[in-house]
């Protein structure tokens, strides 16, 4: 089963980091859903995105409707990932501290949406043990 990334937003169709982000790592136009509250918001992402994600449109007055617009767009069983739209990049702590980081690619994005996978498979009185670029996660209930 394939991830999807919702995205919630409100008034920026002239500046769309997270759309740009995963359509630089290679995500198809089907694994991204945007979401929007006014008519005017619908036509100018449909004019700017159509070919790039799924638009979606109903009205709503704060961001809770806008996420729940989202939320209610897919099915039961299907993994999805919300993310702000002013997202610019992905990082990987290479080290102990922050200073060593490093840009990360849509292959690490995969991994570590295939690690969450993997950990949201937890029970209670149990414990999950996955790896992330080099990391143990572990989840224990």
């Amino acid at each position: 089963m394939r991830f999807k990334f919702a995205i919630p937003s409100y008034k920026r169709a002239e500046k769309q980091l997270t759309l740009k982000m995963l359509k630089d790592f290679g995500f198809e136009r089907e694994d991204i859903i945007l979401s929007t509250q006014t008519e005017e918001d619908y036509a100018a992402y449909k004019d700017r995105y159509d070919n790039d994600c799924i638009i979606v449109y109903k009205a709503g007055n704060s961001a809770t409707d806008n996420r729940n617009t989202l939320l209610g767009y897919f099915h039961e069983n299907d993994w999805i990932m919300m993310l702000d739209d002013d997202i610019s990049g992905f990082y990987i702590l290479k080290g102990e501290k922050l200073p060593s980081m490093t840009k990360g690619d849509g292959n690490d994005v995969m991994h570590l949406l295939e690690a969450m996978r993997t950990l949201s498979g937890a029970r209670p009185g149990s414990a999950v043990v996955t790896d992330f670029c080099g990391r143990k996660l572990s989840l224990r209930l």
